[in-house]
């Protein structure tokens, strides 16, 4: 190019630029919160039969009578020196049994306890977008640059 083209020499370098704005579509991904669904906790009290063996005890009247020959009472037979005289006598004996009492009583054995935990995946999303393209388009014989002929 020589001095006498350069672009400050040049008339149509005086007019101002042609200018376009280009714009294109970007995408714009928000998220929203919506009710998924909800629960409810409810305790309810059920009935079960329960079994169990318990082992009781009782008291029983055992009466063992023993021949002369068996007694070894050197004592009582002293006393039975033949002057003994025969009396009427009563003993008591107070017999024993156990029973079975059945009471219940309420006992912690457990506490549920239901939290909300937050799960995160990567949720891959997919638009067209669109953009505009800026040419530049000239006449026959024109190119940019050159002035036309």
């Amino acid at each position: 190019m020589s001095d006498a083209e350069s672009p400050s020499d040049d008339p149509a370098s005086t007019s101002p630029p042609a200018a376009v704005v280009r714009s294109q579509e970007q995408l714009a991904i928000a998220r929203t919160v919506r009710i998924r669904g909800a629960v409810r906790l409810h305790k309810r009290v059920v009935t079960e039969t329960v079994t169990q063996t318990v082992e009781v005890r009782r008291e029983e009247l055992v009466i063992t009578e023993l021949t002369p020959e068996e007694v070894s009472l050197p004592a009582t037979l002293a006393a039975h020196d033949g002057t003994a005289q025969l009396h009427e006598a009563e003993f008591a004996l107070v017999l024993h049994e156990e029973r079975v009492v059945v009471t219940t009583e309420v006992v912690p054995v457990e506490r549920v306890r239901v939290q909300v935990r937050i799960v995160t995946a990567d949720v891959e999303v997919e638009e067209s977008v669109r953009q505009e393209r800026v040419s530049v388009l000239g006449e026959e014989g024109f190119s940019p640059g050159r002035e036309p002929a």
